[in-house]
């Protein structure tokens, strides 16, 4: 939304308001936070890369080799003859042996099945679901858990499925950025606005004409 007075100034003093939800800031952390790895599922970088693969995600530094055989026994077929046989063909190591099964498979398919358990190992990542607005909107994202916070899924449905609040006056051509004073850049509060606004110094004409043409709630730019 974008309103002026420039042809029914009654103050002396040029205004203009534009106010909208801001894709484009939007689109920009999305990018900066967010790396795709299939349709719906996604890797929170927050300066991070990937995991390699679902392996790189555990700390196995308190695993012992039978914690790797109980694994292996555990999740996969085959009796325990079959199964020695297989390890001895790939290594006579139980480690190497459980991490190479565990990584045929993806990333993807673990966020959906979930990550496997081993005795003394520490996974180091939480998938973190969220849903959005309409049916088929929902994401899951492998987030390392250092990054993990409280609000972490409002804070990823904002970035899948928001826009942040922008507002701006303009006073004979000096600009005033009154989405600074919102406590959620994501909440609409025409107070917050306006308290903001009085705290400018903005003339009472000034807020009297921003009170009659902010909108109930800001629409897309």
């Amino acid at each position: 939304m974008q309103v002026n007075n420039y042809n029914q100034s009654s103050t002396g003093t040029d205004l203009e308001l534009i106010c909208g939800l801001d894709t484009d800031i939007s689109q920009m952390y999305f990018q900066e936070s967010f790396i795709r790895l299939d349709n719906h599922y996604y890797f929170y970088s927050d300066l991070r890369t990937v995991p390699d693969c679902p392996s790189d995600c555990y700390d196995f530094s308190k695993c012992t080799e039978k914690d790797f055989r109980v694994f292996v026994w555990e999740n996969y077929t085959g009796t325990m003859r079959q199964l020695i046989e297989e390890r001895n063909m790939i290594s006579d190591d139980w480690k190497e042996f459980a991490i190479e099964r565990m990584d045929d498979e993806t990333l993807k398919y673990y966020m959906q099945e979930d990550f496997p358990e081993i005795n003394n190992a520490v996974l180091n990542y939480t998938v973190v679901g969220i849903k959005g607005y309409s049916q088929g909107d929902y994401a899951s994202i492998l987030c390392h858990n250092n990054d993990i916070f409280d609000g972490i899924t409002t804070y990823f449905s904002n970035l899948f499925f928001d826009a942040p609040i922008y507002c701006r006056i303009t006073v004979d051509e000096e600009d005033f950025y009154l989405d600074e004073g919102l406590t959620d850049p994501y909440t609409w509060n025409q107070e917050e606005i306006i308290d903001y606004a009085k705290k400018q110094k903005l003339s009472g004409a000034v807020i009297k004409w921003l009170q009659a043409n902010l909108p109930d709630y800001p629409d897309y730019d």
